[in-house]
């Protein structure tokens, strides 16, 4: 349970593709793209035209699937799916709507961003255990929890842009905390595997090579049932991401560099939620840009008027002549 907002672009990007790096402590989507990820991304971008695209989410889509036999071929067919995806749900703007209901998505099926691991990688949270499977349906259909999720994606995007500006490095991977306290037998029910399929979908195929690694906390006994269904779902290069850790996890993570600083108090943390802190900032300043915008329009309506006013002046002087 993440790539760029679009269409921007950020000129720090190719500061990356063309300058080898000798760091090996650098995140890997730091690095320069090779000759033959240079090649594909040539390619991609050719084939796109005028369609508008995020550089950062060009890579990784070249990155992505660089497994594939027909490598640009595969690329340019996710991508062109992904910018018609986008373009069809209004995905580039979502972040500037509030959506329906998303207090209570947020309550429902809650998601933070709490810290971030030693090279700059942004912490996710997702609390899967407290999602009640018998209420979820209720609630929601399931496109708007994908569209919720969208939305936390795409602010979260917004903060890995942030984080990259900051550090002067490309950033667009993440960790991902999964809290399993309170799963149980109803979450092995399509009421759960259900949705959860859906929002899974999203993330691999319109968010590629977004995760660095995954770490699965709280699993009781009936994770081992889920896993084997929730398993076949995920592409072996992602399954590799995943580590399911014990009763020690905070041990784990803290061997990874992963403090309790950088994670919520549900998992005996102290870190703060910073995708809620993000988001309301973030509305608070699109608000501060409608107002500006109703201004200048009401600004210009007057000018007009006084304009108006003038010329009736002009015609009436010219009717006394």
């Amino acid at each position: 349970t993440q790539s760029t907002g679009h269409p921007q672009t950020f000129t720090f990007d190719f500061l990356f593709m063309s300058t080898p790096t000798p760091d090996a402590t650098l995140p890997p989507e730091a690095a320069p793209l090779t000759e033959e990820e240079q090649a594909v991304f040539d390619k991609v971008k050719e084939a796109l035209g005028d369609r508008p695209f995020g550089e950062t989410q060009l890579i990784q889509f070249v990155r992505g699937y660089s497994y594939e036999e027909d490598w640009a071929g595969k690329v340019i067919e996710m991508i062109t799916k992904t910018l018609d995806w986008r373009q069809e749900h209004d995905v580039d703007t979502i972040c500037d709507r509030k959506l329906d209901k998303r207090d209570k998505f947020k309550t429902t099926w809650t998601t933070m961003v709490t810290g971030k691991d030693p090279v700059g990688h942004l912490i996710a949270v997702d609390r899967l255990g407290a999602i009640k499977p018998s209420e979820l349906l209720v609630d929601f259909t399931v496109e708007e929890l994908q569209m919720h999720h969208v939305q936390n994606q795409e602010f979260i995007a917004k903060m890995k842009e942030e984080a990259s500006e900051k550090a002067g490095m490309r950033l667009y991977k993440m960790v991902s905390v999964l809290d399993l306290d309170g799963i149980g037998m109803a979450h092995t029910g399509s009421k759960f595997t259900g949705p959860a399929r859906a929002l899974m979908d999203i993330d691999q195929w319109f968010y590629p090579e977004s995760m660095q690694k995954m770490y699965v906390v709280n699993a009781p006994w009936v994770f081992k049932m889920i896993w084997k269904v929730v398993r076949p779902w995920l592409h072996p290069i992602t399954q590799e991401k995943i580590q399911v850790c014990g009763s020690n996890f905070l041990e784990e993570m803290a061997a990874d560099g992963i403090e309790k600083d950088q994670l919520p108090e549900c998992l005996g943390g102290t870190g703060i939620d910073l995708l809620e802190e993000f988001e309301k900032t973030y509305a608070d300043k699109n608000k501060g840009k409608k107002k500006k915008t109703k201004k200048k329009k009401k600004k210009k309506s007057k000018e007009g008027e006084k304009t108006e006013d003038d010329d009736d002046e002009d015609d009436d002087e010219e009717a006394d002549e």
